[in-house]
C-alpha cells in the first residue's frame, strides 16, 4: 500500500492519563511550551494526498523527533498491536458432570 501511511497523533492535552501514551522530551512545535504526547494506541492510517508539512506563520519545515521517542513510540505501538493480534485462548469445554442417580437407579456392587 504505497498510497497509505500510518500516523500516531501528538496531543498537548495536560492530563493524559493513558497507559499507552507516550511524553516527548521536546515539542515538535519550537514555541509551544507545553508538554506534547503521543497517543500510540490512536494510530490512524491517512491518504498520503492528505499529508503536507508542517507550516508555522507560511513558514514549512520538516519536523523531526528525538531518536529515543521514536524507539519508545515503536515500543509502546508493537505493546498496543500485539494485543489486537494476540492469539485468542484456547476455548476448553468444562469437565462432564456425573450424571445425579436417582432413586430407581441400579448399581452393581462387588464383594471385598
Amino acid at each position: 500500500m504505497s498510497d497509505t501511511c500510518m500516523v500516531v497523533p501528538i496531543t498537548h492535552s495536560s492530563g493524559v492519563k493513558n497507559p499507552h501514551a507516550h511524553k516527548l522530551k521536546k515539542n515538535p512545535q519550537p514555541h509551544d511550551p507545553n508538554d506534547a504526547w503521543a497517543i500510540c494506541n490512536h494510530i490512524y492510517t491517512v491518504a498520503l494526498g492528505r499529508m503536507r508539512r508542517f507550516e508555522k506563520r507560511g513558514f514549512e519545515r520538516e519536523v523531526y523527533l528525538d531518536t529515543d521517542d521514536q524507539q519508545e513510540i515503536f515500543k509502546k505501538v508493537q505493546r498496543v498491536l500485539a494485543r489486537v493480534f494476540a492469539a485468542p485462548a484456547p476455548v476448553v469445554p468444562p469437565p462432564a458432570q456425573p450424571k445425579p442417580r436417582g432413586p430407581k437407579t441400579l448399581s452393581i456392587r462387588t464383594k471385598s
